[in-house]
């Protein structure tokens, strides 16, 4: 059974169209990651922290970062959503037995791949730069900011937020064989993927960053795994198939690495 987005009753015209991609693109990106910048340097001393390069404790600024995040999206999906805002906004819980299925098969692959490329990376001499500092209560932060914190918060924002908002715009589906993508899901992909590339105020190609070949794989990796969450979006008609699956990706991935370094 496949249960397609709602969309709000009003009718969105060709500028409610571009004011869509505006606001997915710059409340994304400028809002996200200039403002909070800026934020961030007052708000680091209220927590008893001196270091402001944030090297004390890198995943502070990682759950400070996604809770910004998750108040940003759920206002726009309030506003755009009407009353029925949850529903429209994926957040309601549709398909219980089919999400624990789509998630469980997920599991297997992201432990499969993400031990395959960690390992290959590392046998090639170029590992993922690791961002974590090897202690307890580091490693067991950042793990459970990848588990819970970082697949909730960011599917809210992009598949919740940014497919809704386009898909009550884009609402055609790209089919090949039993697969079918919905447009709107792909254009957040996009979104998504381009979400994880160095952006502030300037444009990502203006970022000494971008040169890194990491910065592009992790950007075009996230695009990939945009198309299937948003394949479960519309799946299940809700978010929280790919919210668990998204968590698990970077659970793996960061536990690999970790588990990794710590060997040496």
């Amino acid at each position: 059974m496949r249960a397609a987005l709602r969309t709000p009753a009003r009718a969105y015209t060709w500028s409610m169209r571009l004011l869509a991609l505006v606001l997915v693109f710059l409340l994304g990106q400028l809002a996200f990651d200039t403002a909070f910048t800026k934020l961030w340097p007052h708000v680091y001393p209220l927590l008893g922290l001196t270091d402001l390069t944030n090297q004390q404790h890198p995943w502070i600024i990682l759950y400070a970062n996604h809770a910004w995040e998750v108040i940003i999206a759920l206002l726009v999906i309030v506003a755009f959503g009407g009353r029925g805002w949850r529903e429209w906004g994926g957040l309601v819980l549709k398909q219980p037995p089919l999400s624990l299925r789509l998630v469980r098969g997920f599991t297997l692959f992201a432990i499969l791949s993400m031990l395959a490329l960690h390992i290959t990376l590392r046998l090639l001499g170029t590992p993922f730069p690791l961002a974590v500092n090897l202690t307890p209560l580091d490693i067991t932060a950042h793990l459970l900011f990848e588990l819970v914190v970082s697949g909730v918060s960011e599917e809210i924002w992009f598949r919740g937020m940014d497919q809704s908002i386009l898909g009550a715009n884009w609402t055609g589906v790209l089919r090949m064989g039993k697969l079918e993508l919905p447009v709107a899901g792909m254009l957040a992909a996009l979104v998504f993927g381009i979400g994880h590339l160095p952006f502030t105020i300037a444009p990502p190609w203006a970022s000494p960053n971008l040169a890194n070949p990491f910065t592009l794989l992790n950007a075009f990796v996230a695009f990939l795994l945009g198309l299937y969450y948003a394949w479960t979006r519309r799946r299940t008609g809700d978010i929280w198939a790919a919210a668990a699956a998204h968590g698990i990706f970077n659970f793996v991935s960061a536990a690999v690495m970790i588990a990794l370094a710590m060997a040496g």
